[in-house]
């Protein structure tokens, strides 16, 4: 019985394996699984898997011998556009998941126009990292970029587009300012709140 990582058929993605195939198997290539095959099936298809599979990467026909013993599996990797790798099973230490959940790095992307170079984001950059960790848990934090080169606009279009502007602001308060706001609201209301509860307990004993 094979004790050996077999990935299936189909599977895409990074592979790792160890020496000597770790000089031939790149952990940033993406392979896809097109086939799994025995040594028997190989040798009895007149095929040579010792001569182009093992000693052509270094193994000795006592390597051989034992993986035919193993019953080690050759796993036919593609990449690229032609690309193909032989490997025994024997020499994975890891495959994709296919089984899984399929994960994907993203990134949120706002184009602010053009604005005067030196308008101030903080408070801006802090209110999208509270409503991201809010949202959905994830701790960031966003980066102004410059997507074009400065230009000089006169006073007067400037005091124009700056007006048009703000006027469609509706909130000038950072998440944080708000958030200590309330707290120091609500710290307010429980000394209230005590101070009348001590006072019934005081003045309207059952």
């Amino acid at each position: 019985m094979n004790k050996f990582i077999t990935p299936t058929i189909g599977s895409s993605g990074h592979y790792t394996a160890s020496a000597p195939f770790d000089s031939v198997v790149q952990s940033t290539v993406v392979y896809t699984c097109q086939s799994v095959r025995s040594i028997q099936d190989l040798l009895s298809n007149d095929e040579d898997p010792f001569g182009t599979i093992y000693q052509s990467i270094g193994l000795t026909q006592a390597d051989f011998n034992t993986d035919v013993t193993d019953d080690v599996l050759i796993v036919g990797l593609s990449f690229g556009s032609s690309g193909w790798l032989n490997i025994p099973n024997r020499y994975f230490t890891s495959y994709p998941v296919t089984n899984g959940v399929e994960y994907q790095s993203k990134a949120l992307s706002v184009n602010l126009g053009t604005l005067p170079t030196n308008l101030d984001l903080t408070n801006l950059i802090s209110d999208v990292s509270a409503i991201v960790q809010s949202s959905i848990g994830i701790v960031t934090t966003p980066t102004a970029l410059e997507t074009s080169t400065k230009v000089v606009i006169d006073y007067t279009l400037d005091q124009a587009n700056t007006a048009s502007r703000l006027a469609n602001v509706t909130d000038t308060k950072s998440y944080k300012d708000k958030y200590l706001e309330t707290v120091t609201e609500v710290n307010g209301l429980v000394v209230q709140i005590t101070a009348l509860e001590d006072y019934i307990k005081a003045n309207y004993v059952p």
